[in-house]
């Protein structure tokens, strides 16, 4: 039952998918062991289509053999949101979170979501596949396999769950504070 807080509904990024697939990753710290970058890279071993891996968050990794990594270091929340209308899906593969807000993040503006399978995200990112956030294989078999048009559909179905969850949660919270004026009578 449980319903993500209220998030602005952007306009939803436009797909123009080319061979090379382009994959965001964003933390504070870039080697936070739960941020878990490394299955990511590890996977990207494993993926044989060109990846260009978008990275967000203080410090440095060496790219995968055969791929392309861009640390852009720290961005403000707008330029993370910019850079979300680039790229063409986001990898949230954490072994803990209370809620993943960068996600939601990503939902806000249609872009496909990838995440670990943890109890967090399996509340808050319904429509997003999952993977066993020790398990590289399966990160790299959806990453080997995802079409345009599957993104394409994934993101916009993904944007249409931040306005129904909105209104979950708002009328979850006119219901609250419709109790607590009842209550001071």
């Amino acid at each position: 039952d449980f319903v993500p807080p209220v998030i602005e509904r952007r306009a939803i990024k436009d797909y123009e998918c080319d061979k090379t697939l382009r994959v965001l990753f964003v933390s504070r710290d870039l080697n936070m062991p739960r941020k878990n970058l490394r299955v990511v890279l590890a996977a990207l071993k494993r993926v044989k289509r060109p990846v260009e891996l978008h990275l967000v968050g203080r410090g440095n990794v060496e790219a995968p053999p055969g791929h392309k990594v861009i640390n852009h270091g720290y961005l403000s929340r707008e330029e993370v949101l910019s850079l979300m209308r680039r790229v063409d899906l986001q990898v949230l593969p954490s072994t803990y979170e209370e809620l993943g807000f960068v996600g939601l993040e990503a939902y806000s503006v249609g872009l496909p979501l990838i995440t670990s399978d943890i109890p967090s995200f399996r509340s808050v990112f319904r429509p997003s596949p999952k993977f066993d956030p020790r398990d590289p294989v399966k990160l790299a078999e959806i990453l080997e396999s995802v079409t345009c048009d599957e993104l394409r559909e994934l993101g916009k179905k993904e944007w249409d769950y931040v306005a129904e969850m909105n209104e979950k949660a708002i009328s979850k919270l006119i219901e609250i504070f419709g109790n607590l004026y009842e209550e001071s009578k």
